[in-house]
């Protein structure tokens, strides 16, 4: 008896032990990812560049972004740029591109992406005064399809970023995102979602996630005071933890800093990266 009681006491030991082991296991899992690779929307420095591009990117690589995002080649070469973000050990894994610009050149387009060795050229904005009914966002995403399909061709993804206005209702009462992801192929067409503006038009990014796995693969973090207003990532109200947790189990892949009119461009974007260095998930 004493036999049994003792074999009972250790197999229940070993059980509780393992079983505790596990969770703790997978709750430190879940709480321990950082952001391994950082990125900035060069856009937010637009005004430092005005002095010099070169400046710019010694600055950024200082205080530890490893990636930048392109929305211009500042009147050089793609080749020529490439040179001077590899002096620095920068890579851009993505661009900005007006989208009359790239559907014109599309071979333009490519070369520049493949010299840059980018993954993404992204589609930055479309004027809402010309695209106000449901019918010219199918085509939109009509056209983003046979783009996209070049591009993917050539190993380049065609990308779309969104402001707020992609999810204000036309007069049909169609919401043009819903419209744009309705129509367009997510073999060509992938996302790049904005969660600044994505929260101020009252929707929530993490919904748009899971319901698109996979096809949201970059994200412009930027944080939203509580009267709606613009500031640097960790001085507002948006929980980025809680997005880059969903967003780590639904093929998020970059994480891209930016604010559109800073203040002193070059100390918001060293506070944004001091606060995402620190920032577990």
């Amino acid at each position: 008896m004493k036999s049994n009681n003792k074999k009972f006491f250790l197999s229940f030991f070993t059980t509780f032990i393992l079983g505790s082991t596990f969770l703790l296991s997978q709750a430190h899992a879940e709480g321990s990812h950082k952001l391994s690779t950082i990125g900035v929307q060069l856009y937010s420095l637009r005004t430092e560049a005005e002095n010099g591009v070169e400046a710019v990117l010694k600055n950024v690589s200082a205080m530890g972004y490893q990636q930048v995002e392109l929305h211009t080649l500042y009147d050089m070469s793609a080749a020529e740029l490439r040179k001077l973000l590899d002096k620095y050990d920068l890579k851009a894994p993505s661009t900005h591109r007006g989208f009359k610009l790239i559907k014109e050149d599309v071979n333009g387009t490519i070369a520049d992406a493949k010299a840059l060795g980018l993954d993404l050229v992204i589609v930055p904005w479309l004027d809402i005064k010309e695209y106000n009914t449901k019918e010219k966002w199918v085509a939109f995403a009509s056209e983003l399809n046979t783009v996209g399909k070049k591009l993917k061709e050539s190993g380049i993804r065609l990308a779309y970023h969104n402001h707020d206005f992609e999810f204000k209702a036309l007069k049909d009462g169609s919401i043009p995102y819903d419209v744009l992801l309705a129509n367009t192929n997510p073999q060509y067409v992938s996302l790049q979602l904005d969660l600044f503006w994505i929260i101020k038009a009252g929707k929530d990014p993490l919904a748009y996630m899971k319901a698109n796995s996979g096809r949201i693969v970059s994200v412009h973090v930027k944080d939203m005071t509580a009267d709606g207003e613009m500031t640097e990532v960790g001085a507002g109200k948006i929980d980025f933890a809680k997005i880059f947790k969903v967003g780590h189990h639904n093929g998020l892949q970059y994480f891209i800093v930016e604010h559109d009119k800073p203040a002193k461009p070059l100390a918001s974007v060293e506070t944004s990266i001091k606060y995402l260095r620190k920032l577990e998930y």
